[in-house]
């Protein structure tokens, strides 16, 4: 049959078999540098590294390639900064405007015990100065006066999707909230 040759199957099949291992390669390449950042570039003095650098060899990624990520985590090499963020709320301390120097900026522990939070968002012309947090689940909960509230704000769980990247991802008020 004319264009349907066995090279035209095969090479869809490696586009998207390459296009995985790029999107696996990339993570754990993000994993390392995160790793070597936190504690430093020796695999024998930092567990977290020595298991990141464990999953990219099980994955059959390159040795070069490990020690590049290595490079650029412990800032030997350049590169995009990765940096661990935990699921909690936090907010920065500063007298005044905003520090230039990002390293100077102090967080500080507001809140924890969400599920999944994705944005935190202040209502314009709140007189509370409420923040809602939401969360992918499908719930927005109300931080006001670093304290959560009781309650839910908004509880649609049972209408959104939990798989993959689904799931509530932002909240936007009307002007005249």
């Amino acid at each position: 049959m004319s264009g349907h040759s066995k090279w035209h199957s095969i090479k869809h099949k490696k586009a998207a078999t390459d296009a995985k291992r790029g999107k696996l390669f990339a993570k754990l390449i993000r994993s390392i540098e995160v790793a070597a950042r936190g504690g430093g570039g020796d695999t024998d003095a930092n567990p977290t590294l020595a298991t990141a650098v464990q999953k990219a060899k099980d994955a059959s990624m390159p040795n070069d390639t490990i020690l590049r990520a290595i490079k650029r985590g412990t800032g030997a090499m350049e590169g995009a900064a990765y940096e661990e963020v935990a699921a909690h709320l936090l907010r920065y301390e500063a007298l005044g405007a905003p520090p230039a120097d990002v390293a100077n900026v102090q967080l500080v522990r507001v809140a924890g015990d969400f599920e999944r939070p994705v944005a935190l968002v202040a209502a314009p012309g709140d007189p509370r100065k409420r923040l809602f947090v939401v969360e992918q689940v499908g719930q927005i909960r109300i931080l006001e006066n670093g304290a959560v509230k009781d309650g839910r704000f908004l509880d649609i769980r049972k209408f959104v999707s939990r798989d993959n990247e689904q799931g509530l991802l932002g909240l936007a008020f009307h002007p005249r909230f």
